[in-house]
């Protein structure tokens, strides 16, 4: 039979098996987009309001959702931000210039 100890476990990491596989794709456009806009990873994750953090944000929004077809509520807890912060990024109406790190992934 299941104990306390192993039911908290398991409830404490399902998140992390069911986001598991978005995470290598998210994480390597994450840091090409902080290699081009020179910022850390921390301070992108980190809900830091600066505007250059945030149109960083925008940009990987824009491309997990549009581009990869990831849900605004996965790129969402990767980010660390609201589901719509995620949401109004991509549905601003303009593309962020972000062919450059498309292609490279």
């Amino acid at each position: 039979m299941w104990g306390r100890s192993r039911i908290r476990c398991t409830i404490q990491y399902f998140p992390l098996i069911r986001f598991e596989k978005a995470i290598p794709y998210l994480y390597a456009l994450a840091l090409q987009v902080c290699r081009k806009y020179k910022i850390s990873l921390d301070e992108l994750r980190s809900g830091s309001r600066r505007r250059v953090v945030v149109e960083d944000r925008g940009s990987i929004s824009w491309i997990a959702v549009k581009e990869l077809g990831y849900s605004g509520a996965d790129v969402a807890r990767y980010l660390g931000v609201t589901n719509s912060c995620v949401t109004r990024f991509v549905s601003s109406g303009k593309k962020p210039d972000v062919d450059d790190l498309v292609r490279n992934l």
